[in-house]
């Protein structure tokens, strides 16, 4: 018998650790130590488990470790959260302008 419906559940990030989401898609974390750490805190046993992969981690990390984490706001991983989320957003390497509307490789359509 054929299943009907595959479901993917997926943990809820906690406001405290949105910020991860977009560093998950964004390679600047793959040569940045801060940035991995931060993934590696999460659940060391799953970081490895998953090759080092945060997106995959983020996807099987249990939703009880994630609340757990987000609620020490005073603690080292907190700070070291907002200390990487700042270095990421102010580095201009990461900074792209916006592709003008006549551009041939703009997305929007004319």
């Amino acid at each position: 018998m054929q299943p009907i419906h595959t479901f993917n559940v997926v943990p809820k990030l906690p406001a405290q650790l949105e910020p991860l989401r977009e560093l998950v898609f964004n390679l600047w974390w793959t040569w940045e130590p801060q940035a991995r750490g931060l993934f590696r805190h999460l659940d060391p046993a799953l970081w490895h488990r998953t090759n080092h992969n945060p997106l995959r981690m983020l996807q099987l990390c249990r939703q009880a470790r994630l609340t757990e984490v987000a609620e020490v706001t005073g603690s080292h991983g907190a700070t070291e959260q907002r200390r990487v989320v700042l270095k990421y957003s102010v580095s201009p390497l990461l900074r792209v302008d916006p592709l003008p509307p006549q551009s041939p490789f703009s997305l929007s359509s004319t």
